[in-house]
């Protein structure tokens, strides 16, 4: 038993991420991208969980909902991720797992985050989810708080959709 922690240890070091959050300074690196999601959730204190698309154990990323309308910013190595658990303990909720791609050097909007975490915590838990895309205000807010970075980074779009 020993031995099998120790070498899930190792392999979840291959497949971790590394994130920063950006600051009003920040400069990318070569092969990193900066993420912007909005999400507007009913409760905040939601965790929602950031993975790799390849990764092989949970590498996720938690990013703490801190407000009813909040915005993720962080840079990412290139590549393909999802977001597709929320966490508030003792829950876990299930999203529908959506992928979109971080290209490096660039802002990556991916949209809007919509969540219904309504319902009983314990006997029901539940969320219901949709997109939509409200880059216009999403860009506003953000062109006041990090007018550098905004002008600085072209900002390409790839919003998510909800499934019918």
């Amino acid at each position: 038993m020993k031995y099998l922690l120790i070498i899930v240890s190792i392999l979840s070091l291959f497949s971790c991420t590394t994130v920063n959050y950006v600051r009003t300074d920040t400069v990318l690196e070569e092969n990193k991208g900066i993420l912007i999601c909005s999400i507007h959730v009913d409760e905040p204190g939601w965790g929602i969980n950031i993975f790799k698309r390849d990764a092989l154990f949970a590498s996720g990323i938690i990013k703490k909902i801190k407000n009813p309308w909040d915005i993720i910013m962080m840079t990412l190595e290139e590549g393909e991720y999802t977001y597709n658990t929320l966490y508030y303990p003792p829950r876990t909720l299930n999203l529908e797992r959506k992928y979109f791609k971080i290209e490096a050097g660039k802002i990556n909007y991916i949209g809007d985050l919509y969540l219904d975490t309504s319902g009983d915590p314990y006997l029901n838990p539940r969320v219901k989810s949709k997109y939509k895309d409200n880059k216009r205000l999403v860009l506003e807010r953000l062109a006041s708080e990090y007018p550098i970075i905004i002008s600085k980074y072209k900002i390409v779009e790839e919003v998510l959709e909800t499934n019918p």
